[in-house]
């Protein structure tokens, strides 16, 4: 629901909220939630998670982050990766509820309160061990990166999981993150979420001046992988740095004379 991303249009949905409840509407709005005009029954704009039945003493940012926190992109946005492993560690035998899709479903099954926490059953700890590689996933550089260049994080999120249940570990360059997110969209037959809306052309013509840069200048055909000291130019693999060095020629960049060209590890 990207036409609730801003705490006063939820909070704007909480007319006629019940005078019963003892949760405040402006702190289920900050929490990420809007009314559903059932009850005190609420969702998550970015989730779609839904809580019910509030009660003197709840905190939303603990019942949200408590249910939802490990797939919730608003909450790891807003209250960060830190906080997310203090909540689940709080509540280390508690199970998320599964997602209703439909009002009927949501009014009809979901239902949150104490007589109905369940405890975690067979490979309840492989799942906490992989959200926690997951998690450890997000906060990289590279994921970082590439949500500044405009990608959503929610389809981010997805391609991090796949590769990750696909036992393969963290993407560790942004190039592979990026081809990951872009053939994801073309499977989908959609462009992938941004919040700055770039066109597919856009993103690929990013990837693709992304290759460049990393381009040796010199053979065009492998990673510049050394830097020429002193000027400190990244711009040749490491055959070619040996080679230009050895045969006393300057950076290809600035025409400096090179005393030592000394590999570079990017990330």
């Amino acid at each position: 629901h990207p036409e609730l991303s801003s705490e006063e249009d939820r909070l704007s949905t909480f007319f006629h909220w019940p005078l019963y409840s003892p949760i405040s509407p402006r702190k289920l709005a900050q929490a990420g939630f809007y009314y559903t005009h059932i009850d005190d029954q609420v969702k998550c704009y970015w989730c779609d998670g839904g809580l019910k039945d509030w009660e003197t003493g709840d905190d939303p940012w603990i019942e949200h982050t408590r249910w939802y926190g490990k797939e919730c992109g608003f909450v790891l946005r807003e209250r960060g990766i830190g906080y997310v492993r203090q909540i689940k560690n709080t509540f280390p035998s508690l199970v998320q509820v599964a997602h209703h899709h439909s009002q009927q479903d949501f009014v009809q099954d979901f239902i949150v309160g104490a007589a109905n926490v369940t405890v975690q059953v067979g490979n309840g700890d492989a799942e906490d061990e992989f959200e926690e590689h997951f998690l450890d996933a997000m906060d990289s550089r590279v994921v970082r990166n590439v949500v500044e260049m405009g990608f959503g994080q929610q389809n981010i999120e997805i391609v991090v999981r796949r590769r990750l249940r696909a036992r393969r570990g963290p993407f560790t360059t942004m190039t592979d993150l990026v081809e990951a997110v872009l053939a994801m969209a073309v499977e989908q037959k959609e462009e992938p979420e941004d919040e700055t809306s770039a066109s597919m052309e856009e993103l690929q013509r990013r990837l693709q001046r992304m290759k460049e840069e990393r381009m040796c200048k010199i053979c065009m055909t492998k990673d510049a992988t050394m830097v020429f000291i002193p000027c400190g130019h990244l711009c040749c693999c490491e055959g070619c740095a040996h080679t230009m060095r050895s045969r006393g020629r300057k950076c290809p960049i600035c025409r400096a004379r090179i005393l030592k060209a000394q590999r570079a590890f990017l990330a």
